[in-house]
């Protein structure tokens, strides 16, 4: 079968940082708890955040971490570039890491981590079942995959 991965090199191009940097916006603290609850994760949780641009909703989620962890992965190395730059201002580099990586090839082993989740990833891939299918892959069975 033949993956359209098209999308890689839209977003290894894209430079609007502010643009996700804005969507912290959209996110309250009173909301976490509830998006931990519907995301399937606990602040022990070892969680991957797909497609994660400068890592705006990996951050949100790790607030709450005590010994989980998040993982973000974005194609964009500028992205990834300026979210660690962000983590080091926030103090979350205990919590946090980001790293770039195809969504279509995911270098994570099977079956890794309790919760797989994404903020608009799998809207803008040009082969959504193929992105997803690399989710489920990474994630234990019996885990939570999570499209918000």
């Amino acid at each position: 079968m033949t993956i359209n991965t098209c999308s890689n090199e839209i977003w290894k191009a894209w430079q609007n940082y502010s643009g996700f940097e804005n969507r912290s916006f959209r996110f309250t603290d009173d909301m976490r708890p509830l998006l931990y609850k519907w995301l399937g994760i606990t602040p022990d949780s070892y969680v991957l955040d797909a497609g994660c641009g400068t890592g705006v909703f990996t951050r949100y989620l790790a607030v709450d971490m005590d010994r989980g962890h998040m993982e973000g992965f974005d194609i964009n190395p500028g992205f990834i570039e300026y979210g660690r730059k962000k983590l080091i201002e926030l103090g979350l580099t205990n919590k946090v890491s980001l790293k770039i990586d195809d969504g279509f090839q995911l270098s994570y082993s099977d079956n890794v981590f309790d919760a797989v989740t994404n903020y608009t990833y799998i809207g803008v891939l040009s082969d959504p079942l193929a992105g997803l299918g690399e989710m489920i892959r990474v994630c234990k069975p019996g885990g939570v995959i999570s499209c918000v």
